[in-house]
């Protein structure tokens, strides 16, 4: 409910005010009337990623509406969904983008709302691209897709292409303050500049004003300069009538000198205030970065925090990488296009993903500067004078990517069980293991490098380094040390086996036999089948029991 008194009246030509006791003890004002007199009408809207809180707030006869927005917006919906803070990236509330707002416009029975351009049927560049980039036919939405590769966005934090920021000026903020604002920014958005802005700001524009013109009456269908390359290209044209006007070699419609330079910002010579490339791009300047074939290169992923932490050996801790953690290869190209690393290598076969990727990285070395682009990102990397690293992460992992000469690396032995091991953090190229280094040994180690004189051969027993022990021992089945797993006679055998009754109670008891042959007799119950039954009344009872218990502890003479 608007009170027109407090908040001012809806179209804003008269002042409001929070009545005394409110805000404070006097009347504050809350509306200051805006040009009064001049007219509130609305002949149309244009939104630039802006979303509804409420679709219900479109209304048949609303002004037509023209809209530009990434479908990838990182902050506003390009359907339906919450709205985040830029700059703190809380949660706001749910609220619909261009796409819904489009498509709730297109649904309203004939005549939408945005029919008066939309029956011109306009095919010209700009709105053959919205149609190729996905608009779905409705007519009035741009959906911009920026720095897409295969259907993907490459640089999805760039959800504002027509804005851009003082490089010079931050970086020199950045100088002042130790802080890394610029190179961030320009890894999350390498491409923002004034040479991108403009040239959505054209987009915006083309597309645009052939639609505004027909919306206010400025403009019509018919004849006029259907070559869109002519400064008077009349998009409504729908004849040529020989009227096309162009501007002179060097020069823009306006007049103006046209700019030539390099517009790569990867380059060297990037120059952001050139208009048109003219091929003198140059991607290599350094006589203290060495490339070619003779410099390999070695270049890995920071591994702090991910599944790969343990790799890392503890060389990250004090900002150092791990060396042996790495692909290798080297970096060729005269500087003519961007540098190219071939030759690659993945030694540990862990980083698979990343030697795929290296091979179709692009560099740039500008003096002591290396930028590289991956994945349409133009990563400036940081060098802390042993190694080049990304300012920020490089993917959903955390993870930092790193590049150095493989000679910047001191060479020692990492591996702790080597016997000559100096640091985990050293490049790996001259670890010694002590072992048998002779191929015909039964106990041959290939990873030995010093032998340690510990080769041995099989023994008789077949025991690598035995001394036949094994399977030594008796083998006459006639004597009583006879062995059965022996197989060396280590003459043990000393007393022949002698069958007999071994018992000395037995009353046939052999003095010189040692192998019991079963055939022992006694004088007392040796025929008794039955020895239990004391009391000799044929079965073995309690009376039985009572009788061996009751002598039971005595002794016996």
């Amino acid at each position: 409910m608007v009170i027109e008194a407090v908040n001012g009246d809806p179209e804003a030509i008269t002042d409001g005010y929070a009545p005394a006791g409110v805000f404070g003890p006097d009347p504050v004002q809350l509306c200051i009337a805006n040009h009064p007199g001049y007219s509130s009408e609305v002949s149309f809207q244009i939104n630039l990623g802006g979303a509804l809180g409420d679709l219900n707030w479109l209304d048949a006869g609303d002004p037509a509406m023209i809209s530009f927005q990434c479908p990838a917006d990182q902050f506003a919906p390009y359907t339906t969904g919450v709205l985040v803070v830029p700059t703190t990236n809380e949660n706001v509330v749910e609220v619909s983008g261009a796409f819904d707002i489009h498509s709730e416009i297109n649904a309203q029975a004939d005549p939408n709302n945005n029919a008066t351009y939309q029956a011109l049927g306009l095919t010209d560049v700009f709105s053959a691209q919205a149609l190729a980039n996905g608009n779905m036919g409705m007519d009035g939405l741009y959906p911009v897709k920026n720095d897409y590769v295969n259907g993907q966005p490459t640089q999805p934090f760039d959800g504002a292409p027509w804005q851009w920021w003082d490089v010079a000026m931050t970086e020199m903020v950045d100088a002042a303050n130790g802080t890394s604002i610029a190179a961030t920014q320009l890894t999350l958005n390498p491409n923002m500049g004034p040479l991108e802005g403009r040239a959505y700001c054209d987009t915006i524009m083309g597309y645009s004003a052939p639609r505004l013109a027909a919306l206010l009456g400025l403009a019509s269908a018919g004849p006029g300069c259907t070559d869109s390359d002519a400064c008077n290209y009349n998009t409504l044209a729908t004849s040529d009538d020989g009227s096309c006007t162009y501007a002179a070699e060097g020069y823009d419609c306006a007049g103006n000198a046209i700019a030539p330079g390099c517009t790569d910002p990867m380059a060297c010579n990037y120059d952001n205030t050139a208009q048109t490339d003219d091929g003198s791009c140059g991607y290599l300047d350094s006589s203290s970065v060495p490339t070619g074939a003779e410099t390999p290169w070695v270049v890995g992923l920071t591994v702090t925090g991910t599944e790969f932490e343990s790799f890392g050996a503890g060389c990250e801790a004090d900002g150092g990488v791990n060396p042996n953690l790495s692909i290798n290869g080297v970096i060729m190209g005269d500087g003519s296009a961007p540098l190219a690393m071939a030759g690659i290598q993945d030694p540990t076969g862990l980083l698979g993903e990343l030697a795929a990727l290296a091979s179709t990285v692009g560099f740039s070395i500008c003096g002591d500067n290396i930028t590289v682009a991956a994945l349409g990102n133009i990563i400036p990397m940081v060098n802390n004078g042993q190694f080049w690293i990304s300012p920020i992460p490089v993917n959903a992992d955390g993870q930092s990517l790193w590049a150095a000469p493989l000679a910047n690396f001191p060479v020692g032995c990492a591996d702790p069980a080597a016997n000559n091991f100096s640091s985990p953090c050293d490049l790996s190229l001259a670890c010694g293991y002590d072992g048998c280094t002779d191929s015909s040994a039964c106990n041959f180690d290939p990873q030995a490098t010093d032998d340690d004189g510990s080769c041995a051969t099989n023994d008789d027993c077949g025991v690598c380094g035995g001394d036949n022990s094994s399977c030594s021992g008796c083998t006459n089945p006639t004597f009583v040390e006879f062995d059965p797993y022996a197989s060396i006679d280590d003459g043990s055998c000393q007393n022949l086996v002698v069958a007999g009754c071994v018992y000395e109670a037995a009353t046939n008891f052999n003095p010189l036999a040692n192998d019991d042959d079963g055939s022992c007799e006694f004088e007392d119950g040796g025929n008794n089948d039955c020895p239990a039954d004391l009391d000799q009344d044929g079965t073995v009872a309690t009376a039985d029991l009572l009788l061996f218990l009751s002598g039971f502890g005595q002794s016996c003479n």
